[in-house]
């Protein structure tokens, strides 16, 4: 595919692709800011959000791309460690991971051309001016590079949650170990993480208006439900396995605990006292197994993963309290 080629072929340039990505938000940035100035569309020396996010709009989904790319072949790595398959298989499994088949990803990227290009003559250069004003050509370019990329990029994304679950439901769980569980959820997170800081974070950046509308507020509604979809959805089932796991060795301690106090017992009536002090000391270790074995949480997530996907969603908030306050403070 092409878009393995472009990524390889970015990653053979001379210059990090950190740095790149950089350089193409500050050019962009100060180009634009220029542009304005000179034209008098803004006073000079100030900055304004959305001729500074351009560049950054520009590059991001890429950049995710390549991320979420890197990211999930750790992940599955990390997964099948210890699993008895050879690296042939696992790598052949992390590059169906991470690829699209052709068509899907074409009608997706075709998709999200139109999107972009509609948001952008539609609904940008109504409620920001200065796109239309200050080197459009970017502006629209923007618009086609983020929506151009993040409709394929939400379609692996949803394909990879399928392909997650999957790989819960042939997975032996072991509650002693759920690292590998913790592996896949993580990266799922991951995922769900990055489609809200997105949504909140650089709206709330170039233009927060857009957030109050009705379209903003269905949009945030659709984004929120995907990206909390997106993290739940695939860890239904191994939940399921995780709890039953759980429930069924605490069921065979009761039963190995009632067995070893009713021996205990029958000692006592039939005056065999000789086995006590060893039974006493099975029932001392099955009911401190069962106390630990109580503790071990039964869910596929850790308590920092579910804090850091829920985090995103105070970013509104702060938003407004940030804006509610300069205005107070400056009287605007």
């Amino acid at each position: 595919m092409w878009v393995y080629h472009f990524f390889a072929f970015i990653n053979q340039l001379s210059i990090p692709g950190w740095l790149l990505c950089l350089l193409i938000i500050v050019i962009v940035g100060a180009a634009n800011h220029l542009v304005a100035w000179q034209q008098g569309n803004l006073p000079y020396g100030r900055i304004n959000g959305y001729l500074t996010t351009v560049g950054l709009y520009i590059v991001v989904m890429p950049s995710l791309w390549a991320f979420f790319t890197e990211r999930a072949h750790r992940a599955l790595t990390d997964f099948f460690q210890g699993s008895g398959k050879s690296r042939a298989q696992v790598q052949a499994i992390i590059s169906d991971f991470n690829s699209l088949p052709d068509w899907e990803f074409i009608f997706l990227l075709a998709v999200g051309l139109f999107i972009g290009f509609s948001i952008y003559s539609n609904l940008t250069v109504t409620m920001i001016p200065l796109s239309a004003q200050v080197l459009p050509s970017l502006g629209l370019l923007s618009w086609l590079s983020t929506n151009g990329t993040i409709a394929p990029l939400t379609g692996r994304a949803v394909r990879q949650i399928v392909l997650i679950r999957n790989l819960y439901a042939e997975m032996k769980v072991d509650i002693f170990n759920p690292g590998p569980v913790f592996v896949l959820s993580r990266y799922a997170s991951s995922i769900s993480i990055t489609i809200l800081i997105i949504m909140y974070g650089f709206q709330s950046i170039a233009f927060p208006a857009l957030l109050l509308t009705p379209v903003g507020f269905l949009f945030q509604f659709l984004t929120v439900f995907l990206a909390l979809s997106l993290f739940f959805i695939p860890l239904a089932g191994i939940n399921r396995k995780m709890h039953m796991a759980k429930e069924r060795l605490l069921s065979e301690l009761s039963k190995d605990l009632k067995d070893v106090q009713q021996r205990a017992h029958h000692s006592v009536a039939s005056k065999k006292l000789a086995k006590i002090s060893d039974l006493r000391t099975a029932v001392s270790a099955l009911k401190d197994e069962m106390e630990m074995v109580q503790k071990i949480r039964s869910s596929p997530w850790q308590t920092e993963t579910l804090r850091n996907l829920l985090t995103p969603l105070l970013i509104p908030v702060v938003v407004y309290l940030v804006q509610r306050f300069l205005g107070g403070l400056f009287g605007l």
